[in-house]
């Protein structure tokens, strides 16, 4: 991404950073679960900036981490609160173990 570009995104987006870890032995199911929420984030403006892989990591580092920019405040709330987001509660459950989300650059979040 171009830095202008970046830099425009900081000046008028909240950030996320979301690190993620999978249950083990469940990567295919885990690979299924962010295809869909990165797509259900877009109807909802979500710009992705960056996705680390690192599903081999036995040291107890996350398995993926993204780099998110949210459009706003509401749009984080309305994608945790999207319908179809929640219809893939069970799928969720059965692949992450964990998630932590830190943002910056909005001081309401």
């Amino acid at each position: 991404m171009a830095r202008g570009k970046l830099q425009r995104l900081r000046a008028n987006a909240p950030f996320s950073n979301r690190k993620t870890w999978g249950k083990p032995d469940q990567f295919e199911a885990f690979e299924r679960f962010e295809t869909a929420a990165f797509a259900i984030m877009e109807t909802h403006g979500v710009k992705v900036l960056e996705v680390v892989k690192t599903h081999a990591a036995l040291d107890g580092a996350p398995h993926e981490i993204h780099r998110l920019a949210f459009p706003s405040h509401v749009a984080f709330e309305a994608y945790r609160s999207d319908p179809e987001l929640l219809a893939l509660g069970d799928l969720r459950e059965s692949c992450i173990a964990k998630t932590e989300v830190i943002f910056d650059n909005d001081p309401d979040l």
